[in-house]
């Protein structure tokens, strides 16, 4: 099965929400990030992901993954609708908004975006458990 060019990733981000201008259709981004700070864990951290890609000439099914140290698979989320690219010389930006990350306890991890099955890009998310003020 022939999958097309792999995309060359130029941003890959992490945020708290992306929004896209719907007179100008650009995006704006919200509290981009790399550490994740929650009550407790397991946590589902409703995250945003923003991507610019070029050299793509084709269709790509995006999944989004979430590694741990040992480059196990902890949480995965492949996306309904492809996306389509008709001039590998265009810049493309690729937004997954409100996914709920499953962050099974506090450490590191890596997100990996995959295109078709290939890993095009990675990066770093920390998960770090809330300190609680106490009287």
């Amino acid at each position: 099965m022939d999958r097309g060019p792999t995309p060359e990733v130029k941003a890959f981000l992490i945020c708290r929400e992306v929004f896209q201008d719907a007179f100008s259709g650009e995006y704006i981004i919200v509290g981009p990030l790399v550490t994740v700070t929650a009550p407790h864990f397991p946590w589902i951290a409703p995250l945003c992901f923003l991507m610019e890609l070029t050299c793509a000439h084709g269709s790509y099914t995006p999944t989004l993954q979430l590694h741990d140290l040992e480059g196990n698979v902890v949480w995965g989320q492949e996306m309904h609708s492809p996306m389509n690219a008709s001039d590998p010389l265009k810049f493309h930006l690729v937004s997954f908004r409100q996914m709920g990350v499953r962050i099974p306890a506090p450490g590191k991890y890596d997100v990996v975006l995959l295109l078709n099955g290939r890993e095009v890009a990675r990066h770093v998310l920390l998960a770090a458990l809330a300190h609680t003020g106490t009287a």
